[in-house]
């Protein structure tokens, strides 16, 4: 008897996935046909797109829990695809950088309602030389200066003060007004200042995000090589920003060290209407 019923329960299964398939494409149709049930919601291509899909597909959700309102994320294959979906009403909402939102308010008169509000995992950081005989703990701090910036987030340097005093006493301060001004005094006085303050966020190994002596190495190559972290704090402090960097990347194989390097030389950038893939690099290699 059991024979004859699994094949039945099993046909019977596949009956009702294909109805709630079917009544499933029926409803999408529905909405997708009313404008006044859906918002069709754009983003710009500017990471891969199933991530990109994803992470818009949980802010539809959310919207949709706190508003009842229902959303169609899509991603079309360019930033100019996105500024003319917005002029031609194909588009509710789309999310986009600067220079194509410029464009669009141009164009077909968008108007910026909203603004994405990053949250930086920043921590601190104690730089020494890596010469011997110098620093290479906290302890081996006492009695020593140390460069520290003044334009670190009071929270952080509230932490590496709090840190240095436990550990390094009688230390003092040397102000700077930045990290990398700060690096640049532990190089040019290695007889005044032992170690320099950062601030530094988890980026790529040759990137200038956050790290004062990243930034000094592209005015003085081989500071990364004299220097060495001492310190790092166990804890970040969430620092709120609006703005982002863009990224210039080279071959390790190659010569490409600097942007006087790549004069003459072929150059691959992202879309033409990226603030930070196009528009900036094209002025900085310009220049």
């Amino acid at each position: 008897m059991s024979s004859i019923w699994i094949p039945r329960f099993g046909w019977t299964l596949v009956a009702l996935l294909f109805g709630v398939f079917v009544w499933g494409l029926e409803r999408r149709a529905r909405l997708e046909a009313s404008e006044e049930q859906i918002i069709r919601m754009l983003f710009v291509p500017s990471v891969e797109q199933g991530t990109l899909v994803e992470r818009g597909d949980q802010l539809a959700a959310y919207i949709r829990r706190d508003t009842g309102l229902t959303l169609r994320v899509h991603v079309p294959t360019s930033y100019a695809a996105v500024i003319q979906a917005l002029g031609s009403d194909q588009a509710d909402v789309a999310w986009m950088p600067a220079f194509a939102y410029v464009i669009a308010n141009a164009r077909y008169g968008a108007e910026a309602r909203l603004q994405v509000v990053r949250s930086a995992e920043r921590f601190g950081i104690l730089i020494g030389r890596t010469a011997p005989g110098e620093p290479r703990t906290l302890a081996e701090l006492a009695g020593t200066a140390v460069a520290m910036p003044t334009n670190l987030p009071p929270a952080l340097l509230e932490m590496m003060r709090r840190e240095l005093d436990q550990h390094a006493p009688g230390w003092t301060a040397i102000e700077a007004e930045t990290n990398k001004e700060a690096m640049r005094l532990l190089i040019d006085r290695p007889l005044e200042v032992a170690a320099a303050a950062s601030s530094w966020v988890f980026s790529g190994p040759h990137d200038f995000v956050g790290d004062g002596r990243k930034e000094l190495e592209y005015e003085r190559p081989g500071t990364l090589a004299r220097t060495q972290e001492i310190f790092r704090t166990e804890q970040p402090v969430l620092e709120h920003v609006t703005s982002y960097h863009g990224c210039v990347f080279a071959r390790v194989d190659s010569a490409m060290r600097r942007l006087q390097d790549f004069n003459g030389r072929r150059f691959a950038f992202s879309d033409e209407t990226s603030t930070s893939g196009h528009i900036f690099p094209s002025m900085l290699l310009d220049r």
